[in-house]
This record gives structure tokens, C-alpha cells and sequence, in this order.
């Protein structure tokens, strides 16, 4: 916590020194780029990154210009390279939108009325040559602005891609600090470099293991994209356009900020969100990050202390957070989609699980599948995608079995029938969202580590395909690894069975 505070207080120090350099700043900004900008430290946040050496030279150059959403994506150092080029140069986007700015016009005009189109309306605030359109996604009206019709997105050259590794860091950092109450000695730490950092365990946590016991929060930025602007020289590519409920006419509003929708802003956005996280972390905060969200991690007897002082570093830094939706620490929480309980007694495990709401909704959309008997093809991957993820929450490998099944419904279009195989998978799929064992990641170290891989062949042959399984077993145990392994080929009535079922 002293660490915490000395921190505070030097860039609360920073930020008095630069008080009038941050009017002169604001004052020398585009109006419509300050307007966005209102509120944020720019040039303290400049600061504290230049003294945490950050590889990002150009953000603060690009949030006091604007960020661009057509064009080249600079190459920041944070994320690793994944190039991905343009199919269009800004040149050929504007001699396309001659084009396109009337055609999608009229296609928004003739557009027949929506259900969420007065909800749509009033939400709709600033920003047309992008039509939106909106879904309706955990209990509100969540507004797209689709890009990729006016071809913007397909004028934005990739250069990076976005590593999303919140989920697997957090459950790591969990498991650690709990097998440290486990253990009760001493703590080792493998570093990547591959040096070990040990130490003896602090008596607290010997003693009062309550106290120690790890708690979870998440911290949630408010409107996260609309907190930050685009160029000014993009707005004219930024037209968001919707029909007027009253008369049904195409209406346009210009946006200065970046729109949910563009492939831009996912980039951009990151590149201001992975620094708030590494600002986190200096804090010695146990904090990851996923977009605009910050799932946190502490220790029960240190958590208040850890909220105060997020609270404080979004504060000191302008960015705005959802505070009236944030919950307390607390040792179940629900984030990232699914809903972690740390409250094993004997700190020995961690259970992931899926959010009850979204396991229902999975549950009885797959039910009206079942009962249609039938699924629309372009439904398929929609859906198949927010299965694949619940059901990675959930013990056993049926799930992806019957995923693998049913693969073949994305393909073609129209509307598919299913067979008596496709009723089975998704019958399988329903039960696991609706009865479905969540997973549990053991953090004690009572037993031995095991690792299993399996794999199996299918090749031609002279009367039948030969088809073959295998698996090798790791088994490691104080110091001491030992291997077990097996093959076999399948039988031929089997095989002959999975035939004429596939068929």
C-alpha cells in the first residue's frame, strides 16, 4: 500500500504541474476533438506513460489529433504483428460513397419499421454514411453502427492483433495465490526469464487465512468508445443514418467519436485501454484487461484498499467508469460471461461457470431449434459461436463432440432440416446448458499432475476405412514422471456402424 500511495501522490503532483499546459493543451485542440476530450489528462497520462517506457511513442499524438478510422493502423509495439491489408485506399472510398451515400440512403427509407427503432432514435445522439441498426443484448439496446457497408471497414489496413487473454490470466493468478494459502510455507514463482523468486509465506496468511482469501470485482469503463474521438477529417465517413419513427425518412447525425461497429475502433481503442491496465499494474493492482472491461483480483483484507485506489488513478486520469453498475468485492462474481466462485473452504479449487441468464437463453434457443426442427443457415454461426464459449465452461468434451456434429448446418443457406443426428447433438447441447457439471481447476497439490493426449486416424481401405485411436498418459508425481500409453484399432462393426449412421 506504501507503494501505492507514493505513486499517487508523485502523479497527483504531475498533475498540478500540469494544470495550465493541460488548458493551453485543450484550448489548441480541434473543437470537435476537445469536446470529446473534456475531462481527460492527456498530458498526464503522456506523462506516466514516458516514465513507464511504454512502446506506444504515437498514442498521445493520436488522442489529442483524433484517431483514424480509415487508412494504416501504426505498429505500437504492444500487441503482436498480424498484417492485414486494406481493400480500398481513402482515395477510392470517397469515389465509392458518390455511390453509396445514396443507395444506402434509400435501402435505410425503404427499410420496413424495426421493433427497437424508437428506442433506436432516442439513443442515437450524434453521428450516416454508416447505417445502424441495434441488437438486444443483455436486457438493453445495445446500438451498431455497421461500417462495412459504406466500405470503411474495408479501407483500414490491420497491422497488429489483439491479444484476449483476461479470462486465462486471471484464473492463473486465482490458482497461484490460493495454492499459496494451501501451501502455507513458501511461495515460488517461476518468472518467463526463467529465474524463481521464493519467499516465506506471511504469517497472516498462516494465521488467518479468511482474511487472505482471494476476491473479485470488475471494473467497467462507461461508453468506452465514446470516450474518445476520431479525426476530424473522418467525420465525413462517420455519418451515422437511421429512420425517423415519426415519418420514416433516412436522417443523418454526424459522430466525432469512435463508432461501435468499425474495425478501427477496436484497434484504437485497445491501445488507450492496455495502457490504463499497465498503469494497473504499477500500482500493484491484480488487474487484467478485456476491451473496456478490468476484472480485479485481491485478497480480501487489501480489497478495499485496491478499489479506492482504481477509483482514484480513473479519476485523476479523466476516464469515466460505469460506477452506478459496479458491484463490491466479493468472492463470487460474475464477469467476462461467466461467473467464478472462489469459495471453496479449502482454498483447493477455483469453479468456472456459466452465468445462469445466458446458460437459459443458450438453453432456449436451442429448444426452439428442437422444436422448429429446423435451423436457419445464417443463424448457425451466431448461435454455434455463443455455445462454443458456454460450453467450455462446463466439465466433459460431449459439448464439443456435438458441435463437431452439427458444423455442417453453416454451409449452404435457406433453411435446414434436421436429421435425427442433428436432433441428438442439439439435445446434448441443451442438456449441458441446463444440467451441465461447470469446471473445476484444482489449485492443491495433493495429488499427482496428469496430462492426457488422445488423437485417432481414419484411412482408406480395401473394403472399409481402418480407423484407429490412441492416447499417451503423463503422470507427475514428487519429482518423478512416468508415461502410459495405448492404441487400438477400431473394430469393423464399428466402423460400420458409424457409417450408416453418418449417412
Amino acid at each position: 500500500m506504501r507503494r501505492r500511495l507514493d505513486l499517487l501522490s508523485k502523479w497527483s503532483a504531475w498533475a498540478n504541474k500540469l494544470a495550465e499546459p493541460k488548458k493551453a493543451l485543450h484550448a489548441s485542440l480541434d473543437p470537435r476533438v476537445g469536446a470529446v476530450l473534456s475531462g481527460k489528462k492527456l498530458l498526464l497520462l503522456d506523462r506516466i506513460a514516458t516514465s513507464l517506457a511504454w512502446p506506444d511513442e504515437d498514442l498521445f499524438k493520436d488522442l489529442k489529433e483524433g484517431f483514424g478510422i480509415v487508412g494504416s493502423a501504426p505498429v505500437t509495439g504492444v500487441f503482436a504483428p498480424s498484417y492485414k491489408l486494406s481493400e480500398f485506399t481513402e482515395e477510392e472510398l470517397d469515389q465509392r460513397a458518390k455511390f453509396l451515400r445514396p443507395a444506402l440512403w434509400a435501402k435505410i427509407s425503404s427499410s420496413k419499421p424495426g421493433d427497437f427503432d424508437a428506442e433506436l432514435w432516442s439513443q442515437t445522439l450524434a453521428e450516416r454514411d454508416q447505417k445502424r441498426s441495434a441488437i438486444f443484448q443483455r436486457r438493453k439496446l445495445r446500438c451498431i453502427d455497421d461500417l462495412s457497408e459504406n466500405s470503411v471497414n474495408s479501407s483500414w489496413e490491420v497491422a497488429e492483433k489483439i491479444d484476449l487473454r483476461a479470462m486465462d490470466e486471471l484464473l492463473w493468478i486465482t490458482s497461484r495465490l490460493m495454492q499459496s494459502i494451501v501451501d502455507r510455507g513458501s511461495v515460488n514463482l517461476r518468472l518467463s526469464s526463467g529465474e524463481v523468486i521464493s519467499g516465506p509465506l506471511h504469517t497472516v496468511w498462516r494465521t488467518r487465512p479468511e482474511s487472505a482469501r482471494p476476491v473479485l470485482k470488475c471494473v467497467d469503463l462507461k461508453s468506452a468508445y465514446k470516450q474518445y474521438a476520431i479525426r476530424p477529417c473522418d467525420s465525413k465517413r462517420c455519418v451515422v443514418s437511421l429512420r425517423q419513427p415519426s415519418d420514416g425518412q433516412a436522417v443523418g447525425f454526424i459522430s466525432h467519436t469512435l463508432p461501435f461497429g468499425s474495425l478501427a475502433s477496436v484497434g484504437q481503442f485497445n491501445r488507450v485501454a492496455r495502457l490504463i491496465h499497465r498503469i494497473l499494474v504499477e500500482l500493484e493492482c491484480l488487474a487484467c484487461n478485456y476491451y473496456d472491461d478490468y476484472p480485479v483480483l485481491d485478497v480480501s483484507m487489501l480489497s478495499a484498499n485496491t478499489e479506492r485506489t482504481i477509483r482514484k488513478l480513473m479519476r485523476f486520469l479523466g476516464v469515466v467508469c460505469s460506477e452506478d453498475k459496479e458491484l463490491p468485492f466479493s468472492s463470487v462474481a460474475d464477469l467476462l460471461g461467466v461467473r467464478l466462485d472462489l469459495r471453496a473452504k479449502d482454498f483447493s479449487c477455483v469453479t468456472v461457470a456459466n452465468k445462469p441468464d445466458r446458460a437459459r437463453e443458450i438453453s432456449e434457443s436451442v429448444a426452439k431449434v428442437l422444436s422448429d426442427g429446423q435451423v436457419v443457415v445464417r443463424e448457425v454461426d451466431s448461435l454455434f459461436g455463443r455455445i462454443q464459449y458456454a460450453d467450455s465452461q462446463i466439465m466433459g468434451r460431449r459439448g464439443k463432440l456435438a458441435l463437431s456434429t452439427l458444423r455442417k448446418l453453416s454451409r449452404g443457406s435457406g433453411v435446414h432440416r434436421l436429421s435425427p443426428i442433428d436432433r441428438e447433438a442439439f439435445a446434448v447441447l441443451q442438456m449441458r446448458m441446463d444440467a451441465g457439471e461447470p469446471r473445476r481447476i484444482q489449485v492443491g497439490s495433493s495429488g499427482p499432475s496428469l496430462v492426457v493426449y488422445t488423437d485417432g486416424a481414419c484411412e482408406p481401405g480395401a473394403t472399409r476405412p481402418l480407423c484407429t485411436v490412441g492416447g499417451v498418459l503423463y503422470a507427475s508425481w514428487n519429482g518423478a514422471v512416468k508415461v502410459r500409453y495405448f492404441g487400438v484399432t477400431l473394430s469393423d462393426s464399428l466402423v460400420d456402424l458409424w457409417a450408416v449412421r453418418s449417412t
